[in-house]
């Protein structure tokens, strides 16, 4: 049985015409609509007539509700569908959508209705929901190395087998529950599958500022309980240190007489050293595969390496005639973008498998075109 979970706020006058659709789209399917409701209105007393009429109608009302992604966390918990699906309850999520996402199943864990693969759009937002989203898309997939090929990591559109949850503890905060269901669910492969998303009709959106700080912290939290995610902030706090330790040796040894030559030498020397340290015991503790030795000339060449990289950028971007400082910074990032990446994947490779991901083509059928393969992509990778 399939369990669609709806979280409603105040959208009275979006729930009959909902139900209607949705009845039409799953007449083939055995299901069962669970709405789980935080409103202020009366739309509990719309519900409760649409569920007096239909017993595949559920109705969950909280009077302490915690948002949109608790909502459904809660829908998650109460169902007791094999199949789970989620939609937002304005409309905005074609319901007619909804049996090709639960077939796409067949070829996944989790089916995302996505609006940034090829045959998506999001023309049901404005100018600003567009730019939010954006942003918020951006940093989910720069922070989270498990959805960072998912392009629509923030969808609120979305069908799941009932075992990705099993096990599974969610502490979502806010209004974005699948980036909580990706990064600690049992997911191994996500499909997504292009669909337009419609411009609200009735009623009024939920999003606010403070909203967004609250994805923020949500985001914040699961980077910080993943050691494979707050990796990265921890090597960007060994570069910082390791960049204070080349200036000061650098500094005393110049104040003792050195040539300069010299005492930059040296002081570049200490402080990859002082890097590797920092990174072998600290950043990449437990992945510790080969000798010490071993590992340090891989980081000294990879180091090396980003060196190169670095004053290549800068040179380039100077003589394009970009201002020397900003320059400087560019080639700072391209070097340590790099050497942030290869040794993960070298000196110290990370023991975490990403997932599988594919696009389905964008007639949005469940299996691609005949003749041809859906590609399959690295989350991550």
């Amino acid at each position: 049985m399939l369990s669609v979970i709806v979280p409603t706020r105040n959208e009275r006058e979006n729930i009959p015409p909902l139900v209607a659709a949705l009845s039409e789209a799953l007449r083939d399917i055995p299901y069962e609509i669970c709405f789980v409701d935080d409103s202020t209105d009366d739309t509990p007393d719309i519900l409760a007539e649409a569920a007096a009429q239909d017993v595949r109608l559920r109705v969950i009302h909280r009077t302490s509700g915690t948002g949109l992604a608790t909502a459904v966390a809660e829908g998650f918990r109460r169902s007791s569908g094999e199949v789970l699906a989620v939609l937002d309850a304005d409309l905005q999520h074609p319901p007619e959508f909804l049996p090709t996402l639960v077939a796409s199943l067949d070829r996944a864990d989790v089916a995302i209705a996505s609006r940034f693969v090829p045959g998506g759009s999001d023309g049901g937002l404005g100018p600003g929901r567009k730019a939010v989203s954006a942003v918020a898309r951006s940093l989910g997939r720069l922070a989270l190395r498990r959805i960072r090929s998912v392009r629509d990591p923030t969808a609120g559109f979305f069908a799941l087998r009932r075992e990705v949850l099993e096990g599974v503890t969610l502490r979502p905060l806010g209004w974005k529950i699948l980036m909580e269901v990706l990064q600690r669910g049992n997911v191994h492969s996500v499909v997504e599958v292009p669909y337009a998303f419609r411009p609200r009709t009735m009623g009024r959106s939920k999003l606010t500022l403070r909203e967004e700080g609250v994805y923020l912290r949500h985001l914040a939290r699961l980077v910080r309980e993943s050691r494979g995610d707050r990796r990265l902030f921890v090597f960007l706090i060994g570069g910082a240190v390791g960049t204070l330790e080349n200036a000061a040796i650098d500094a005393a040894l110049l104040a003792l007489g050195a040539p300069p030559v010299t005492s930059g030498a040296v002081a570049a020397l200490a402080a990859a050293l002082g890097n590797f340290l920092f990174h072998d015991h600290i950043t990449w503790a437990g992945h510790h595969l080969g000798s010490s030795w071993g590992r340090l000339a891989k980081f000294l060449v990879t180091s090396s390496v980003a060196i190169l990289l670095d004053v290549a950028v800068l040179t380039l971007l100077t003589r394009a005639g970009t201002e020397p400082h900003l320059a400087n910074l560019a080639g700072i990032a391209g070097g340590t973008a790099w050497t942030y990446l290869i040794s993960g994947h070298w000196t110290w490779p990370a023991e975490e498998g990403p997932l599988r991901h594919a696009v389905l083509a964008p007639s949005g059928a469940s299996q691609p075109p005949e003749g041809t393969d859906t590609p399959l992509e690295e989350l991550g990778g």
